[in-house]
């Protein structure tokens, strides 16, 4: 599908010394497809179908959720993602690609709740403030390097009020964490 920014010989004219609406155009053009392309890749990466049942593994359910039972002194902590969770995930890349993972894709809203997590608090006192992202997580989570995946897009029809939405999430609309490898110098997800 083309994608334009209507920009007409009367706007370029009239527009003031500071203004330039060429440019403007451009980098939102420029924005927009760069949205999409990535849109385009985490929803392929997002479909649980794409994957064979060797090469995917749910990390949690409804009781097991990084948000779950969170209170730091509580006896009955039901969520473990440093202890299980993500040591599981490393394990089925491990076995599927043999290959051991380097990056995790974390989407905000993962990010934040790992990041409040009491198994993460716990050991996040070690960490200094230059290591710590927006999110609160750490660059490197359990031997993963942690790549956000912060971007939204508009999920409204134009000229209607906005609405927004996390691009990595899965094709149930869930949080997601994808745990993969990366090839030494290869390209930046």
């Amino acid at each position: 599908m083309a994608k334009s920014y209507p920009l007409t010989d009367a706007e370029v004219g009239i527009a003031d010394a500071p203004i330039m609406p060429e440019i403007d155009a451009t980098e939102a053009l420029t924005e927009t497809l760069m949205i999409d392309n990535e849109y385009a890749v985490a929803s392929t990466a997002g479909t649980r179908a794409n994957y064979a049942a060797s090469n995917k593994a749910q990390l949690v359910t409804g009781t097991t959720s990084w948000a779950f039972n969170n209170a730091p002194y509580s006896t009955t902590q039901t969520s473990f993602p440093i202890s299980v969770d993500i040591p599981n995930a490393k394990k089925a890349v491990k076995k599927s690609l043999n290959r051991k993972p380097t990056h995790m894709v974390l989407n905000y809203g993962a990010a934040v709740t790992l990041s409040q997590n009491w198994e993460y608090l716990k050991d996040l006192v070690y960490t200094s403030d230059e290591g710590v992202s927006a999110s609160g997580l750490r660059k490197v989570v359990a031997g993963l390097q942690v790549v956000p995946g912060d971007a939204l897009y508009e999920t409204n029809a134009e000229g209607v009020a906005d609405t927004t939405g996390y691009i990595w999430v899965d094709d149930q609309g869930q949080d997601c964490a994808i745990i993969y490898y990366r090839k030494p110098g290869g390209r930046r997800v």
